[in-house]
């Protein structure tokens, strides 16, 4: 009989000490839940004035960072034949013939692109495989461009990023043919 209570009396010990456990689990994420909540919450002070010139050249200044690092690493990843297309998942080489959305930046095989916009019950506005953003295509089929939309079928030309004309970017941000965003002119390119 003693050993039948000493039973009961542990797993009781062991009830309560599982549900202190589980109590404190409760109240330690209550309390994380209410730190992320008032960091992600806009101080009533704050959001009644307006930004600072600081505040907006701040946010600036990152969004062009982001946008240098993401026409760097497509360079990069064209000059050594390691981008890969999302759609079919392959590698693009220097001789494909490839489409870079307006939105996003991403680079896919033509081909693979082409029958993604062809899927969709309206032809003339599809959606990006990535940003999931609107393309339009005003009547034309896709066509290969160069990165600036400069150069119908650019040949590949040696010491220039592939798929780029080496011309000045005809978005007129000073540099020659890239891909990715100009950093002065973040908005959309023409298709």
């Amino acid at each position: 009989m003693w050993s039948l209570l000493l039973k009961l009396g542990l797993t009781a010990v062991a009830g309560i000490g599982l549900g202190l456990v589980i109590l404190l689990q409760q109240e330690a994420f209550r309390r994380e839940f209410e730190y992320d909540r008032t960091r992600r919450e806009p101080d009533p002070e704050r959001a009644s004035t307006k930004c600072s010139n600081r505040d907006k050249s701040r946010r600036n200044t990152s969004k062009s960072r982001e946008e240098e690092n993401q026409r760097e690493l497509l360079e990069t990843l064209l000059n050594s034949d390691s981008a890969e297309c999302i759609i079919c998942t392959d590698l693009i080489s220097y001789e494909h013939k490839v489409w870079s959305c307006p939105h996003c930046w991403n680079i896919f095989h033509l081909n693979c692109v082409s029958k993604w916009a062809e899927s969709n019950v309206n032809q003339s506005i599809w959606s990006c495989p990535v940003c999931r953003k609107d393309i339009r295509n005003n009547g034309l089929t896709l066509r290969y461009r160069c990165m600036c939309g400069r150069v119908a079928e650019p040949k590949v030309i040696a010491g220039v990023t592939p798929h780029c004309c080496g011309k000045a970017c005809r978005r007129e941000c000073g540099r020659k043919c890239h891909p990715g965003p100009c950093s002065r002119d973040s908005s959309p390119r023409p298709v």
